[in-house]
């Protein structure tokens, strides 16, 4: 269990040649990790933050356990899942993800697959700047993954870049998309956009729509205006009256701040 902590200015992607190790610094990098616990933490200017990567004792162990109330932001990416438990979830959850730079949440192959029995519910993925093509988005699903009993629910969804990324990223993944319902989706004023299997989607609902090409976020609502009090000042609650305060599955708030727990550190 990690509990209460800060960590910043983590960067171990070299800045000249020769005998440098040539890859990103992850703030954890999990093998056969089982029943973990990060919680209340802030994870700020990192080049990733948690990497749950691979099986252990020969590929026999697999990750499962929960990341909790906490700010990751100032990174590449915020969370990467893969090599998951075969039956127990794996759950991230009032998690503040935001000023990222290729993707929010990540479902990918990594040192292996088995990217299943995840559950993504009340966090916010902001403020994303997706500078080019190779960006996901807030959600991404991996080329190679097949995923199964993945849940993506309760979340606030947004980027802000007016070319790139997709709300949830699926271009190159042929496998069933993960349940997802109940998010609420922004991108500050440009198109929104999902994508499945080589194709990509305009809009939520209604013909030609995400939901009528894969049967998901029936419930889900394009945000109509900014649902955050202060985005310019890094402060991801929800405004008094919006929307997204009653537009989860409950009736009640979406993103990271539906909870009364501390989202970050808890001061001592």
């Amino acid at each position: 269990m990690l509990t209460n902590f800060v960590v910043k200015d983590f960067d171990n992607v070299p800045t000249v040649s020769g005998g440098d190790i040539n890859q990103p610094g992850f703030f954890a990098d999990q093998y056969g990790d089982q029943n973990f616990l990060i919680e209340h933490f802030l994870l700020d200017t990192l080049d990733h933050g948690p990497l749950v990567k691979g099986t252990a004792v020969g590929g026999t162990v697999f990750n499962y356990g929960t990341i909790r109330y906490g700010i990751i932001r100032n990174v590449s990416g915020c969370i990467q899942l893969a090599d998951l438990h075969a039956t127990n979830v794996t759950t991230i959850q009032y998690v503040l993800c935001h000023d990222w730079v290729n993707w929010g949440i990540s479902l990918d192959l990594t040192a292996g697959d088995n990217l299943r029995n995840v559950l993504i519910e009340y966090s916010t993925v902001a403020d994303g700047s997706c500078p080019d093509a190779n960006c996901g988005g807030p959600i991404y699903m991996g080329e190679s993954m097949t995923g199964t009993n993945i849940t993506i629910r309760n979340n606030i969804l947004d980027w802000v870049n007016a070319t790139h990324g997709h709300a949830i990223y699926g271009e190159l993944y042929s496998g069933t998309v993960a349940t997802s319902n109940y998010n609420g989706f922004y991108r500050a004023g440009n198109t929104l956009r999902w994508s499945h299997n080589g194709a990509s989607y305009t809009t939520l609902t209604g013909v030609g729509s995400w939901n009528a090409a894969t049967g998901q976020d029936a419930n889900s609502t394009v945000l109509a205006s900014d649902p955050f009090v202060n985005r310019a000042g890094s402060v991801f609650t929800v405004s008094v009256g919006h929307a997204a305060k009653t537009a989860s599955s409950t009736g009640g708030e979406i993103g990271a701040y539906a909870t009364a727990e501390t989202i970050g550190p808890i001061t001592q």
